[in-house]
């Protein structure tokens, strides 16, 4: 099978696509099944660019290397054209993560074109960037989660504005979180009402919707990563523990550049955590109709479990929570195609004869 696998995208967290693609990339090209090829969409002028050139990180500095492409259909056939040349294709697999990109809107571009795309359902993707929509999906299916309220810049901006009076029924410390930012990007921790203003300004600077969330102090990060085979059976990994002063928001440089933050993994939970834990990873996937690899990120405070938020692209593609059990991107990526093969399947087929233009412009029912 031919794969072209898209990184990149106008998102903040764009090098962060291009490491976990290159890491799929490498991942399939050791096996006998898969054909992969890289392509990624440069955040500046849009275009789709592959070639040699985008598997080597150095490359990315100054783009040099790089080939610009676009994608193409003819009679039935998908593939990447770069001058003369044809990169044939039977599946897209966005690799992408943050706003505009991972929220489904990567995915959409090209199952509106006709190609057939590894996703999950754009619904389901877009729910889980938007941090405001998924607090209210866990609240409405009584899951327990930090409680926390959601501010607009506008609303903020207002003359008669009472900040007082917007939280009081939240507890300091308070943590802001851009509504679509995900790797801990822009989020700003406020230890008191003095830090509030302050923080707000700097987490607005990124989003025009915040998060004001209930930050716990005496806690445990909790991950867990899952997928669903088209049997219905879930596979899970293994759980990781997030080690790191209590006062610490776990930062983008502690999760993608070797922060001082430590993790514990495989992290033996009790069979009362980790049965609870299994029990939100399930009913979110189900409610969500997730599919693919999804991590999970929880924390427990005193005996409590919170669920945090989900990523339905997870970076690295979780491998390190799923190779202490023994599964390769390979094998994980082998689960979701055949989970996902209907629905791949269906972007091909042309769509029923029902309801056509020329039906509607004869029929005496609709007059515009």
């Amino acid at each position: 099978m031919n794969i072209i696998i898209v990184c990149g995208g106008r998102s903040v967290e764009e090098q962060i696509s291009i490491i976990t693609a290159i890491k799929v990339y490498k991942s399939l090209l050791s096996s006998v099944e898969y054909h992969p090829y890289l392509v990624y969409q440069d955040p500046n002028d849009y275009c789709f660019y592959g070639g040699q050139g985008v598997l080597n990180i150095e490359n990315y500095i100054d783009k040099k290397r790089f080939i610009k492409g676009e994608f193409k259909k003819k009679k039935g056939l998908s593939f990447f054209k770069q001058g003369h040349k044809k990169i044939y294709f039977d599946l897209v697999f966005p690799v992408v993560h943050g706003s505009n990109t991972e929220d489904g809107t990567m995915a959409a571009y090209f199952i509106t074109q006709g190609f057939k795309t590894l996703t999950p359902p754009i619904s389901a993707s877009a729910i889980a960037q938007d941090k405001i929509l998924f607090k209210d999906l866990v609240n409405s299916l009584n899951i327990k989660t930090a409680r926390a309220k959601s501010l607009s810049f506008s609303k903020y901006k207002e003359n008669d504005f009472d900040m007082k009076s917007f939280i009081n029924e939240l507890t300091f410390p308070l943590i802001i979180k851009p509504y679509d930012l995900g790797s801990s990007i822009g989020i700003e921790l406020a230890n008191s009402f003095d830090e509030l203003k302050p923080a707000l300004e700097k987490a607005f600077v990124n989003s025009s919707y915040v998060l004001i969330e209930e930050y716990f102090t005496q806690k445990e990060e909790i991950n867990i990563a899952v997928i669903k085979d088209n049997q219905n059976k879930y596979h899970f990994s293994e759980l990781e523990r997030i080690i790191k002063d209590d006062d610490k928001i776990y930062s983008y440089e502690d999760k993608y550049t070797g922060g001082k933050t430590k993790k514990d993994c495989p992290y033996n939970a009790s069979d009362e955590e980790l049965n609870t834990i299994k029990d939100i990873v399930v009913t979110l996937y189900e409610k969500l109709k997730l599919s693919g690899v999804v991590r999970y990120d929880f924390i427990k405070s005193g005996d409590e479990i919170y669920i945090n938020e989900l990523n339905t692209i997870p970076g690295n593609y979780s491998i390190n929570l799923f190779s202490p059990k023994g599964y390769s991107i390979k094998s994980l990526i082998d689960i979701y195609i055949e989970s996902r093969l209907n629905f791949i399947q269906s972007l091909s087929k042309p769509l029923p004869n029902k309801n056509k233009v020329n039906d509607l412009v004869d029929s005496n029912k609709f007059k515009l």
